[in-house]
C-alpha cells in the first residue's frame, strides 16, 4: 500500500516505504528508505538519504550522496558519494564527487572531488579544489583553497593555505 503523508512525493523501487513527514521529495532507488518523521528533506538519486530516519531540511543529490547520515539536520551534499558514509554531522555543504565521504562534524564547506574525503571530526573547515584537505581527519578551522592543498594535512587547525599543492609536504 502507497504510504500516506502529507506534501510527500517518492519515485523508484522503496523510495521513502515507511514515510509520514512531510514536505519530502524522494526519488531514486531507495533513496530516503529509511525515513520516517524525517521532514523537508530532497534526496535525489539511488541509496541518496538511504539510512536517515528523523533529520529534517537536508537535500542530498546523487548516488548514495548522504546515503549513511541518520541524524544530521541543515545539510547540502552534491555528488555521487558525497558525505555518503557519514552517519552524522549538521549544517554541511559537501559538491563533489566523494567530497567528504566521511564526516561526521558539522559546518564545513568541502567542493571539488574527494574535497575533504578523510574528514571525520573535523568542523568549521573550508576544502575548495579536488583532493584538498583529503587527509584531515579532525583537524578543525581550516581554510585550503587549491587542488590538493593541504592534502597531507591531519589535524591541524585554523591553517590556511592558498595555491595547488599548497603544503603538501610540511
Amino acid at each position: 500500500l502507497p504510504v500516506v503523508a502529507s506534501q510527500f512525493v517518492s519515485y523508484g523501487l522503496l523510495a521513502g516505504p515507511n514515510n509520514v513527514g512531510t514536505g519530502n521529495t524522494f526519488v531514486g532507488n531507495s533513496a530516503g528508505l529509511a525515513n520516517i518523521t524525517g521532514g523537508s528533506n530532497t534526496f535525489l538519486g539511488n541509496n541518496a538519504g538511504a539510512a536517515n530516519v528523523t533529520s529534517a531540511n537536508n537535500t542530498y543529490v546523487g548516488t548514495s550522496a548522504g546515503a549513511a547520515n541518520v541524524n544530521g539536520q541543515q545539510n547540502v551534499y552534491i555528488g555521487r558519494l558525497a558525505g555518503g558514509n557519514g552517519t552524522t554531522g549538521s549544517d554541511n555543504i559537501l559538491i563533489g564527487n566523494g567530497a567528504g565521504i566521511g564526516n561526521t562534524a558539522n559546518n564545513n564547506v568541502m567542493i571539488g572531488s574527494f574535497a575533504g574525503n578523510g574528514n571525520s571530526t573535523g568542523g568549521g573547515n573550508t576544502f575548495l579544489g579536488t583532493q584538498s584537505g583529503a587527509a584531515t581527519s579532525t583537524g578543525g578551522q581550516n581554510t585550503f583553497i587549491g587542488t590538493s592543498a593541504g592534502s597531507t594535512n591531519a589535524t591541524g587547525t585554523q591553517n590556511t593555505l592558498v595555491g595547488n599543492g599548497a603544503a603538501v609536504n610540511a
